[in-house]
């Protein structure tokens, strides 16, 4: 009985911590792809490649066709990825952004996206 509740309780923490860690990780390679384009998709290549390692290495997998989910979905999220941060440009807030023709306590840097 009681081999079975701590598996339960195991699988319920990796059911909830992975996908947390996962959200904390795209939250991390977003904001880098501000700054790293390349090193950011990057990433998301790695997490193809950890994903196609995973599927090819269960003992049901029946060869090459198992990666090409994840290794499809890490091309097209770093080609997502590296496009919408190139529109992410930083663009300098207007002076006189307060109406009163000094900058705003604090004026840095807005983003705005960038023209096509």
């Amino acid at each position: 009985m009681a081999v079975g509740t701590a598996t339960r309780s195991a699988k319920t923490v990796l059911q909830l911590g992975i996908p947390a860690v996962l959200a904390v990780i795209a939250v991390a390679l977003g904001v880098l792809a501000l700054s790293h384009r390349r090193t950011a998709a990057a990433g998301v290549l790695v997490f193809g490649i950890v994903g196609a390692t995973a599927a090819l290495s269960r003992p049901d997998s029946t060869g090459a066709g198992d990666a090409l989910p994840s290794i499809a979905g890490a091309l097209a999220g770093a080609l997502v990825l590296y496009v919408l941060a190139w529109k992410a440009v930083p663009v300098p807030a207007p002076a006189g952004a307060d109406g009163q023709g000094a900058p705003k306590s604090g004026a840095g840097v807005a983003f705005s996206p960038r023209p096509v």
